[in-house]
């Protein structure tokens, strides 16, 4: 990139840079449709689901991606398609127009149409791209929002154009409203003229003031604007600063920077290293200390709670390809993609999602149309099921319930408590009006971690008082009636 900083700006692009940004927009988005997975990151999607039925709701910190996908799901209503599917098809689409503007992003840069083709190859197989644009998520939705900041923040920079600039921060405001991570992008943006285009502060200084105004108005005005037309959830950001200053994400993150940086975008971090002596110092330094400013903010949110795969990071994959493109000689850009797409490979094996029993949710979804039902399940595929058909069941897990009671215990349960439990969770169920339904796997995993489970079912679950369910294929459990 340290030809950027001296080259003059670049010549409009050729109707032909078009048409092969077009190609890439297709053939990814078609790549992407045809690796779509079959389960979920976690269960964000599912609660993401419930809010689409509720047009009132307005999410607290994300608020544009929910409008996106309530429109998505009416277009692709006449389809049958329910939230989840509006929510991975959006998937699909925010991804391949990601590759896309961050192949505008590159023409812009550089001019060279085998540098912007390379660039957006190797971007669009990256590992966490590759992962969210095939996932029911909000991050290639708000990727492909930020990737068009990033052309238009290219755009200003090469042309000293602040109207440019301020349609960059107006950007920038769009992405951090579809999640709230994008404030981020206000520094990486803000600072890119310098590090980027090699502009010097008395030719940007015009184009901070358009992006800071923009972004800053533009973002003001669609939080509350969007706020007001339904009815917000609560803010929970508090527990940001909670976690913050508990001093606990020191200890996340260095698991954080091999998981949400060097895995999540291998091998372009690696590779970037080589910038900093390959004539892309200022660059490759930038972008680097990003990787590690968002592995921070990830050890703050996630807490080592979970792996992330690199969502939050998604961001820098325009100028992180950038620089490791540039830190190779030109023939090895090949290669460079193919290891991209090895890398891609090995986070897709290690992030496998398993599909949830769709016959147990749909059979679980008619099943609870007849009445109000309580359901207790023992795996997290029968209870993604469950939430997939049927959005709004309550459900307790059996899994979950055990993993916040075991650590608590002073000694193993005995029958009398695993009944007395029972009890309680017929009662609470049988109070709201609701039958309570026991499937077999939370039976059997119930009675795996307690072996004192096996005698209290035994007890409770006498012959009068349960009822096997029959002609629900797929649902195996029982009924449990009041007393």
């Amino acid at each position: 990139m340290a030809a950027v900083a001296t080259a003059a700006p670049a010549a409009a692009p050729p109707a032909g840079s078009w048409r092969a940004t077009a190609a890439l927009v297709l053939g990814f988005g078609l790549l992407y449709a045809l690796l779509r997975q079959p389960g979920l990151h976690g269960t964000d999607a599912l609660t993401l689901q419930r809010w689409l039925d509720e047009p009132r709701i307005v999410h607290p910190h994300h608020p544009l991606y929910l409008e996106a996908a309530r429109g998505l799901r009416w277009l692709l209503a006449p389809c049958g398609a329910g939230g989840i599917e509006a929510m991975g098809w959006l998937s699909v689409l925010g991804g391949a127009l990601a590759v896309g503007a961050m192949h505008r992003a590159a023409r812009a840069l550089r001019g060279s149409p085998a540098f912007a083709v390379w660039l957006a190859v190797c971007a669009g197989c990256a590992p966490a791209l590759l992962y969210f644009a095939t996932l029911p998520e909000l991050h290639a939705p708000f990727l492909a929002v930020a990737a068009l900041a990033w052309w238009a923040t290219v755009v200003a920079a090469r042309a000293s154009s602040w109207r440019i600039a301020a349609l960059a921060g107006a950007l920038g405001a769009l992405a951090t409203l579809c999640h709230a991570t994008g404030q981020l992008l206000v520094p990486l943006l803000g600072t890119a003229p310098f590090w980027l285009a090699g502009l010097r502060l008395r030719r940007a200084a015009p184009l901070l003031l358009a992006f800071a105004l923009a972004h800053a108005l533009l973002w003001a005005a669609g939080y509350h604007g969007l706020r007001a037309l339904g009815d917000p959830l609560p803010d929970s950001s508090a527990f940001l600063s909670e976690r913050a200053g508990s001093g606990e994400p020191l200890a996340h993150f260095v698991a954080a920077l091999g998981t949400e940086w060097l895995w999540a975008f291998l091998p372009l971090p690696v590779v970037a290293l080589a910038g900093l002596w390959r004539g892309a110092a200022l660059p490759a330094a930038f972008v680097l200390l990003g990787g590690l400013g968002y592995a921070a903010v990830t050890a703050v949110l996630v807490q080592g709670q979970a792996d992330e795969a690199g969502a939050y990071a998604l961001p820098l994959l325009f100028p992180l390809a950038a620089v490791a493109l540039d830190a190779l000689p030109r023939r090895h850009r090949g290669l460079l993609a193919v290891l991209v797409a090895l890398g891609a490979l090995g986070h897709q094996a290690r992030h496998r999602t398993v599909a949830p029993d769709h016959e147990f949710g749909r059979a679980a979804a008619a099943f609870a149309a007849e009445a109000g039902t309580v359901w207790l399940v023992g795996a997290e595929i029968e209870a993604q099921a469950v939430r997939w058909h049927a959005p709004r069941a309550e459900l307790v897990e059996a899994w979950a319930v055990w993993a916040h009671l075991a650590p608590r215990l002073s000694a193993p349960l005995g029958e009398q408590e695993a009944f007395l439990w029972l009890e309680a969770q017929a009662a609470l169920a049988h109070g709201e009006g609701a039958r309570l339904v026991v499937t077999d796997a939370a039976v059997a995993f119930l009675v795996e971690q307690v072996p004192a489970f096996g005698p209290a079912w035994a007890r409770f679950c006498t012959p009068q008082r349960a009822r096997r369910i029959e002609g629900f294929a797929g649902l195996r459990g029982v009924v449990i009636a009041p007393r």
